[in-house]
């Protein structure tokens, strides 16, 4: 699936590690590192691992020139976990899936007043780069830029950027500009508000707006 939607696996080889009951999951290129709580019935297992096998493209591949950048890594595998969600058991799934992120970041669920205690992922705090923001926000900038641009731009964007950047670094005016050369489209404004601004935007598309 990522294969097809990304562009050819970058490496000759992927396994795993299984290390114990460890508390994260880690993209350690070739061999990612999981908990012994994935294979043993973890609700969220395939989620997770598919999360990390995105890194083999996001950011094992395409490696980020800043850390400023680092949705660009979490954000693109948080997103690669909910398109293999949309694979497996399909669009409503993702969608309830979309809606859940949104109501959390914007403040919906109680869980901040305005999305405020999330600050914006293209400028996470330096002693914070690893927030929630940086992969929930992240992951919902690009479903709203794929709903923005329609499926056929935005895969396309997805394996431009991949290709031109593989075996490398990148920014996020590097991925923008991809964006809009693929698409066609001015997307200065949509990018500043959903990496920069503090009030999440509207995903018009789906009726979603901050309260």
């Amino acid at each position: 699936l990522f294969s097809d939607l990304f562009g050819p696996y970058p490496f000759d080889v992927y396994g795993v590690a299984i290390i114990g009951n460890v508390s994260f999951a880690l993209e350690t290129q070739t061999m990612s590192i999981f908990s012994r709580s994935v294979v043993t019935g973890r609700r969220d297992s395939e989620r997770v691992i598919a999360h990390e096998l995105v890194h083999q493209w996001f950011g094992d591949s395409v490696s980020l020139a800043q850390w400023k950048d680092i949705w660009l890594n979490e954000g693109f595998a948080t997103y690669g976990q909910l398109l293999w969600l949309e694979h497996t058991e399909g669009e409503t799934a993702l969608e309830q899936s979309i809606r859940q992120y949104y109501e959390m970041i914007s403040g919906g669920a109680g869980l901040g007043q305005g999305g405020s205690q999330f600050p914006p992922p293209g400028s996470p705090p330096s002693d914070d780069l690893f927030n929630t923001s940086v992969y929930v926000r992240g992951a919902l900038t690009l479903h709203a830029l794929r709903l923005r641009i329609g499926d056929t731009a935005f895969f396309d964007t997805m394996r431009t950027y991949y290709d031109r950047y593989r075996d490398g670094n990148a920014t996020t005016g590097d991925f923008i500009d991809v964006a809009e050369e693929t698409s066609g489209q001015k997307l200065d404004e949509f990018f500043q508000g959903w990496l920069y601004e503090q009030q999440v935007p509207d995903i018009p598309e789906m009726g979603l707006s901050a309260p």
